[in-house]
């Protein structure tokens, strides 16, 4: 990373609550300020990882920059995990077309900026339960904000 102006990696809320993911950003925010590079990370998050979405985007960055995904290298990418048995996400993942990174940019006077935006994508993930009730298993948009359904 020494010469980079740019680094891209995970978020730090772990995009689907990959623990990590997560440490993984964290590493590279620490190393941020010694080599002097911007750091950039995806706009994932999910259901697993949501609270920690909400926690850290009071003091996040609204900054961000969109950009067409390049979707043969993504799928090289993708078969040289799968290969490798390392690949963390879903077989039939589709790219999407354009993909966000937001800057990551901590406020440093410790007032909240409220109303600000950033393009964030919700990706819902199977959560393993002990019940046999199946609704347990199947996370959805209600749970995400404690809405009770009747």
């Amino acid at each position: 990373m020494i010469g980079c102006l740019n680094v891209v990696t995970h978020n730090p809320w772990g995009e689907y609550g990959n623990e990590e993911h997560i440490q993984v950003y964290r590493a590279v925010r620490d190393l941020q300020e010694e080599l002097g590079f911007t750091l950039w990370f995806s706009n994932y998050f999910s259901n697993k990882s949501y609270e920690l979405m909400l926690n850290y985007s009071i003091n996040a960055n609204s900054e961000y920059v969109t950009l067409k995904t390049n979707k043969i290298f993504s799928n090289n990418i993708k078969r040289l995990y799968q290969k490798n048995g390392c690949w963390t996400w879903y077989d039939d993942w589709v790219w999407f077309d354009q993909e966000s990174f937001i800057k990551d940019k901590q406020l440093d006077n410790g007032n909240y900026k409220y109303g600000h935006m950033f393009p964030l994508n919700l990706i819902n993930v199977k959560i393993h339960s002990t019940s046999d009730n199946e609704c347990d298993m199947k996370p959805n948009i209600f749970s995400l904000f404690s809405i009770r359904r009747k």
